[in-house]
């Protein structure tokens, strides 16, 4: 026996169809299941077979050995039958009885609430994800139906199209992909714009193209269509979703329905018998219907199906003469959060009917704050000025992530928080901006567990809007001192004392302004005391170079290099990205991880990490050497810099291949800032392998280490030993990073 849990709003016909299309040979069975475990249509009882062995499942006198569970859940109803939440879900199914132990199960994440896949296996079954990656396979099998042989060339042109932002979470859905593979069939691609798509979904359902080349289509539908519009707007505004045949028949006979009706009842056969019109639109179209069993409720297929069909209604109440007044002024009555939810969808579809839709959601939010940010959410055809406006957003990043970290409270609704989220990302590329938006997912998957897996989602595809940057750019740098290097060393495992012992001291830097402590006059070389024992218990790699400004354009390249003026535009690429905040190289780094499948894992070293590879072996002032004339040799300060950065790799590189690691630019460090190292003089342990990066920062920031020293600080400064505490946040044209990565896999390269 096979489980599965439908996305919420998808008919239980159509999620057995697409099932069994996907290859599963089996028919289906139905569970409704809600809190507690509450069963409303409880047709089917488990037994075993006669062996005592093969579990079955028994419908009245039949019995079904090759059946599926269709474990269904309306994600809108309330009160008694709720849906059970995730967890609820999950101690339900878990609780199955014994005789059902060992069936296979299918378990769908929950489209429409974002509820993760069921851990738990479906009586001790294992439970597969119905959104695994099959739509290749579905699609194939769809288009090679008449043929019998799946058509694979066809299925991956129709991916391409689906694969847009824009339809991915649509295309996701069992009964939209199969209604796009409709479309697809009649030579018409899936309109990005969701209204349009709305409208294409309509026609088709409406000259009954799901049903065959043979189909009928529907009468007067042109009438049809307005007359669905206004019943969906009616179910919408009592807050129903579903309700009896007869009381949709009195819906058609109120005043409002009156032109409508007229035009209807000029098919004969539909005059005085109203109900025979509905029978007939759920036959035919499927619109609107019985989609429970012959005896339930009447509803919309989908509820998108009646929110785009609200949305019609709002609009054509904004045509009639006072419409924008009326329609302004229903958005304001709307207060409670379960209203805010039933109306958003529908005002955010609106504003892609509307000629000037930005300047109805700058209207809503006016009249309606709560209401107009959940229409944004999922608004499409914005202006980003639009969005920025309405969002309150400046130009400058400390205030726009104050913003971007309100947002699950400024939304309320989760899904469209991310939703909102998602949108904002894929219109920045500042590390900034990204950092804080990541933050905000987070926020949102942890704030509310049912909607985990949606905010996972959106993080694995976050940065799939900033191109995968030219292999070569990140496994080769070219030096003026060696020539084509690999970009990345590894860098062995080993111990190594850290810190500086007594004795290292031979000036003050207290003259440098940027570094002088506000509490201190003097430099405390106690920051970086007691001296203690690090062992880095396994390899890693390390980029031999700061990250240039070449490869931080192929991230973010509207970030501006500084002009120093004795450096040639065809210089600058070369140079170390400057300006750089700790948010920014974090941002860089999960891009990195993310675009190149051997950079998994990419991050900042922690400080204990960046001065074991800076040292390499040694336990001098500086990899060179004790003294400043060593560091000359190696590292660009205030005596040798000419007051700006320069290329990487004009100086040696220390013993294990790293160059720049003194001066040039600082770099930054996933590390906190302590006070020193008090507490570990015993020795302490690194494991590259398991650290985490810091997530859900403030804009302010707890400060991190920043380690190397810069173009402009004197020698002192450019000590390995050498931390300083740096507000992430803060840029003074100095600030750069380098990356490491776990030991392996290797990058991919070919010498030249």
């Amino acid at each position: 026996m096979n489980a599965f849990l439908p996305s919420p709003g998808t008919t239980k016909e159509m999620a057995a169809y697409m099932a069994g299309l996907i290859g599963a040979d089996w028919e289906p069975v139905y569970v409704d299941f809600f809190k507690g475990g509450e069963t409303r249509t409880p047709k089917y009882r488990a037994e075993v077979n006669e062996m005592g062995e093969v579990p079955v499942l028994v419908h009245g006198n039949r019995k079904l050995t090759q059946s599926g569970v269709i474990l269904d859940y309306l994600a809108e109803q309330t009160g008694k039958f709720a849906p059970a939440n995730a967890d609820e879900r999950r101690e339900i199914l878990g609780h199955l009885p014994a005789e059902e132990r060992g069936h296979r199960g299918v378990a769908g994440d929950g489209a429409g609430d974002g509820d993760g896949p069921l851990e738990r296996p479906v009586g001790g079954a294992a439970l597969e994800d119905q959104r695994a990656p099959r739509r290749r396979e579905l699609l194939a099998r769809w288009f090679g139906r008449a043929s019998g042989t799946p058509d694979e060339a066809r299925a991956e042109r129709a991916l391409q199209t689906l694969d847009a932002p824009e339809l991915q979470e649509v295309a996701g859905n069992p009964l939209y992909l199969t209604l796009m593979a409709l479309l697809f069939e009649q030579d018409i691609a899936p309109d990005r714009n969701r209204t349009r798509l709305y409208d294409q979904v309509f026609d088709l359902l409406l000259e009954g193209k799901h049903r065959g080349p043979e189909a009928e289509p529907m009468e007067r539908k042109e009438t049809v269509r307005p007359l669905l519009a206004r019943l969906a707007f009616g179910m919408t505004e009592d807050n129903r979703d579903a309700e009896p045949a007869a009381v949709l028949e009195d819906r058609l006979y109120r005043p409002e329905m009156d032109a409508l009706r007229d035009k209807l009842v000029r098919v004969g056969r539909w005059r005085g018998r109203l109900r025979l019109f509905l029978d007939e639109l759920a036959e035919k179209t499927g619109i609107l219907g019985p989609h429970d069993g012959p005896d339930a409720d009447w509803r919309f297929w989908h509820r998108t199906f009646r929110e785009a069909l609200t949305a019609e209604s709002l609009q054509d109440q904004l045509q009639e003469p006072g419409g924008r007044a009326a329609v302004l002024a229903q958005a304001k009555a709307i207060t409670a959060d379960e209203d805010l939810s039933r109306w958003a969808e529908p005002f955010a579809l609106l504003a892609g009917r509307v000629r000037d839709p930005d300047d109805l959601v700058r209207a809503l939010v006016q009249e309606n704050r709560s209401l107009g940010l959940r229409a944004l959410a999922t608004a499409q055809s914005l202006r980003d000025e639009t969005m920025r406006e309405v969002l309150a957003l400046s130009e400058k990043w400390e205030e726009r992530a104050e913003v971007y970290r309100r947002l699950p409270e400024l939304i309320g609704e989760p899904r469209r928080a991310l939703a909102l989220i998602d949108q904002l990302r894929r219109q920045t590329r500042n590390g900034n901006d990204l950092y804080f938006l990541d933050s905000a997912a987070r926020e949102v998957g942890r704030l509310a567990p049912d909607h985990a897996t949606e905010a996972a989602a959106l993080l694995a595809r976050f940065f799939d809007h900033i191109p995968k940057p030219p292999e070569e750019l990140f496994q080769w740098i070219e030096t003026p001192l060696d020539g084509r290097v690999p970009l990345w060393r590894k860098i062995p495992a080993g111990s190594f004392w850290m810190g500086s012992p007594e004795g290292e001291e031979y000036e003050s830097p207290a003259r440098d302004f940027w570094m002088r402590s506000p509490e201190d006059d003097e430099y405390d070389y106690g920051t970086e005391r007691p001296r203690h024992q690090v062992t880095v218990t396994a390899p890693f790699r390390c980029s031999v170079v700061p990250v240039t400004n070449a490869q931080y354009a192929a991230f973010d390249p509207n970030h501006e290099p500084y002009r120093f003026k004795d450096v040639s535009p065809g210089e600058v690429p070369h140079h170390p990205v400057e300006s750089a905040t700790w948010f920014e190289a974090v941002s860089f780094c999960r891009w990195l991880s993310v675009s190149c499948p051997w950079a998994r894992g990419a991050r900042l070293a922690t400080e204990e990490e960046w001065e074991y590879v800076c040292r390499a072996g040694s336990q001098s002032r500086y990899w060179s050497g004790e003294e400043k004339r060593d560091l000359a040799t190696v590292g660009w300060y205030d005596r040798n810099s000419e007051n700006r950065t320069h290329r990487v790799g004009e100086k040696p590189a220390n013993p294990w291949g790293l160059y720049d690691v003194h001066g040039n630019v600082w770099e930054w460090t996933l590390s906190l800032w302590t006070e020193s190292y008090e507490g570990r003089q015993g020795g302490v342990s690194v494991e590259p392998t398991v650290i985490e990066v810091p997530t859900g920062e403030f804009p302010g920031g707890t400060r991190r280490v920043v380690r190397g020293g810069g173009y402009w600080n004197e020698a002192a400064w450019e000590r390995a030993a050498y931390r300083y505490a740096g507000d992430p946040g803060f840029v003074n044209g100095i600030q750069g990073f380098r990356v490491v990565l776990p030991a392996g896999p290797e990058p991919l390269t070919v010498e030249h």
